[in-house]
């Protein structure tokens, strides 16, 4: 795609016929690498279309904005944290196709460097926050494939003590030791367990709803973990 066509697509984005804007957050999409080399400005001007009213561009653009923001996989030559951020707003979007694809941005990538390097971030913990709550609604979707896919990224190191995670987070996780799906099943396990031995205050205010839920489960190795460990008294 030449300097021209590049320009040529990201103008069109701006018009009235959703057709034409599809089209060319599409033709976008699929020159990823070009957008990539013209440079952090361009991409930086696409994430305005991230709000597009039409679900289908939030997802092309949302596609070249990780495909380009992450540069194959690198850090070394561009600044992935507005695009890292821009992307986490999509986990919540009204649209499965938005949530998708997404989410399946930072499939193989090497994302985890962008939470646990504070020197990235002015606010560290709003965007660690930011981004447990964003990978906890995946997990929480109703498209199944998101859920699962969730369940394979989630990030039990982003949980830490703040109030979002008592609030959002922990009712999400033991809605999940539910689920249809061990995989989502056994990712909120894991992730509760994580919470019960490092931070176990964001799950106590939580104790009945998540006894009544291993009364429902069958005793395995698991519940018999989380049991004994949502039983143990703080003050001892």
């Amino acid at each position: 795609m030449t300097s021209k066509a590049l320009d040529n697509n990201v103008r069109t984005l701006d018009c009235t016929d959703s057709a034409d804007r599809r089209a060319a957050a599409k033709e976008l999409y699929l020159r990823s690498q070009h957008v990539d080399e013209s440079g952090r400005e361009t991409l930086l001007e696409l994430h305005p279309y991230l709000d597009d009213d039409d679900p289908v561009v939030r997802a092309h653009i949302g596609a070249v904005v990780g495909e380009a923001g992450f540069d194959q996989q690198t850090f070394d030559d561009c600044d992935p944290i507005p695009h890292f951020e821009a992307l986490l707003e999509l986990f919540t979007d009204e649209d499965d196709r938005v949530r998708q694809t997404a989410l399946g941005v930072f499939w193989n990538r090497p994302y985890t460097p962008l939470w646990d390097d504070p020197e990235l971030y002015d606010d560290p913990e709003q965007v660690r926050e930011l981004a447990a709550v964003g990978f906890a609604s995946c997990l929480d979707d109703e498209t199944d494939l998101i859920r699962k896919r969730a369940a394979q990224l989630f990030p039990v190191s982003l949980l830490t003590d703040h109030p979002t995670l008592e609030a959002h987070v922990v009712p999400v996780l033991i809605r999940r030791l539910d689920d249809d799906f061990e995989i989502v099943r056994t990712a909120a396990s894991e992730a509760i367990t994580h919470l019960l031995e490092n931070v176990p205050a964001v799950v106590r205010p939580h104790r009945d709803v998540l006894l009544a839920h291993l009364e429902q489960r069958d005793d395995d190795d698991t519940v018999a973990k989380l049991r004994a460990l949502i039983s143990v008294d703080p003050d001892e």
